[in-house]
């Protein structure tokens, strides 16, 4: 009896997922679908279809022409117009008061393709784009404490997917500047290493190109705006990212992350406030 009731949460937490998951799909194309102008000059209609034929195989030319060199700067840019299928080994390694947090490690890896679309130029000329970046992690092997065995477990689950929508335009300077919405849905296969929140907040980016690469910020922000889970969520993240552009196709850069955690710090404070208290009581 048991057994069955376990299956019966089992399957119903994975179905749980997959509606998340299509949900996530289906806003995304909405989405994109009603960001993208539709509508068609004039000029362009009365085009031939020789003409328009032409345009097409210019196109093509353009971007089959590119150097290794023109792929890596472009690839380099977070506003580029190249979709990619990126996946980035991360691994990390702990220390903190619990027992044995100094001995945890563990190894994610993230899959985040990037679904591009070119809009039309900025009012500066710019080359603008709508970009769609979901971002699958494959944790492995996280580390998760127990509180009754005062000692950590080890996690291998898929992850809460984080995503982010935003336009980006590439002024012709090398200036960079991007805004749009960044969030986390609620979708780890394991309890244990699972948010069980919905989260959304904004995100910025500022950058510059240079002759010898690329270099800039990305600040964003989340909070949480529904689910399960107990407590409340409000993190500040700033990436800063460094891109050298060496030559012969490659490109060689570091992106530190910094988070804080704006309910954590209160949360520390009210635990100092209260020890004080009692020590003045006492």
């Amino acid at each position: 009896m048991r057994i069955d009731c376990r299956q019966k949460t089992f399957y119903s937490r994975e179905g749980i997922i997959l509606y998340r998951l299509a949900t996530m799909i289906t806003a995304i194309f909405v989405l994109v679908v009603t960001a993208i102008p539709f509508s068609v000059p004039a000029e362009a209609e009365e085009k031939s279809a020789d003409e328009v034929a032409q345009a097409q195989d210019t196109d093509k030319d353009d971007h089959h022409g590119m150097t290794a060199d023109q792929v890596a700067r472009e690839l380099a840019n977070p506003n580029n117009s190249l979709a990619s299928l990126t996946f980035r080994n991360q691994y990390r390694w702990y220390r903190g008061s619990l027992p044995n947090a100094g001995d945890q490690d563990n190894y994610t890896l993230l899959f985040q393709p990037v679904f591009p679309f070119t809009m039309k130029p900025s009012a500066s000329g710019g080359k603008a784009n709508l970009f769609v970046r979901p971002a699958i992690p494959l944790l492995v092997d996280q580390p998760v404490f127990e509180a009754d065995k005062a000692d950590f477990k080890g996690v291998t689950a898929l992850g809460d997917i984080g995503f982010d929508i935003g336009y980006g335009v590439t002024e012709k300077n090398g200036l960079l500047w991007a805004f749009g919405m960044v969030g986390t849905l609620p979708t780890a296969t394991d309890s244990d290493v699972a948010g069980k929140q919905w989260r959304l907040g904004p995100e910025a980016l500022f950058a510059k190109f240079d002759k010898w690469g690329l270099y800039g910020i990305f600040p964003s922000h989340q909070f949480d705006v529904g689910g399960w889970g107990k407590g409340s969520y409000s993190t500040t993240q700033v990436q800063f990212f460094l891109k050298f552009l060496p030559g012969g196709g490659w490109s060689v850069g570091t992106t530190p992350i910094m988070d804080y955690d704006w309910k954590e710090s209160h949360g520390i404070e009210d635990r100092k406030d209260r020890k004080r208290a009692g020590k003045a009581r006492g």
